[in-house]
């Protein structure tokens, strides 16, 4: 049954923060019944509203990535990416965002070259929105440089993670978490580059900040020290 715009705007908030809250519990199935039925209203609204069901279509391409299902999650944030490319324009950060989620989802699916490209653009579409140092840049930059990391090109992942590194440490300071997390990436690029000793340093750095900012038992601070170990041990 068709709904007014209003009526399906209002239904689909709703079921939003139901889904959220069934997300955020761990309850990733009562969740992804709570949108598909979202976007069963949005899809029948009298009035089409291509940003509603962006919205929803990339909840449910980040609920398939959650699970493992880039194959069924893929379609989902491709058909919502085109809607909010239409909607908003390839310059808009919300378009950004919707790359980056399905840059994720196309690593997830071992499509390697895709999920470059996607993050690639999502970048470019930052740079234009923000400028090249602002903070979502950097966390972009971040997580392409993973991917590279992942592929084996280590100095691509250098160059990336010191440009990440660099955002993060004028925006937050240098001694926030995000700049330890922002270290202990680059000390693996750096690694894989045979520069054991200069990894070993980044890796010192970032277990001492992180050390200092989370708790002892945090996943961030026993990684760092199980990489600090290790660079050490090689250098």
């Amino acid at each position: 049954m068709a709904v007014s715009l209003a009526d399906g705007r209002a239904l689909v908030s709703a079921a939003n923060a139901l889904g959220a809250v069934f997300k955020d519990v761990g309850e990733l199935e009562a969740a992804g019944v709570v949108y598909r039925r979202a976007l069963a209203v949005a899809e029948g609204m009298t009035v089409p509203d291509p940003l509603t069901e962006a919205g929803l279509l990339r909840n449910l391409g980040g609920l398939a990535f959650s699970i493992g299902d880039a194959a069924g999650g893929i379609p989902l944030a491709e058909r919502g990416l085109a809607l909010r490319i239409g909607a908003l324009g390839d310059a808009h950060p919300d378009v950004a965002r919707d790359l980056d989620a399905l840059s994720a989802l196309y690593h997830q699916a071992g499509r390697y070259r895709e999920a470059d490209e996607a993050c690639q653009q999502a970048l470019r579409a930052l740079e234009r929105c923000y400028g090249p140092d602002h903070f979502d840049v950097a966390m972009i930059c971040a997580r392409l440089a993973a991917m590279r990391a992942d592929q084996g090109d280590f100095s691509s992942a250098e160059a990336l993670g010191r440009r990440s590194l660099r955002i993060v440490q004028i925006v937050l300071g240098p001694e926030d978490v995000e700049a330890g997390l922002a270290m202990l990436n680059l000390a693996t690029a750096i690694a894989g580059q045979g520069r054991s000793g200069e990894a070993a340093a980044f890796a010192d750095c970032a277990s001492a900040i992180l050390g200092d900012r989370l708790p002892a038992g945090h996943p961030h601070v026993l990684a760092a020290r199980d990489v600090m170990n290790q660079f050490r041990e090689i250098a």
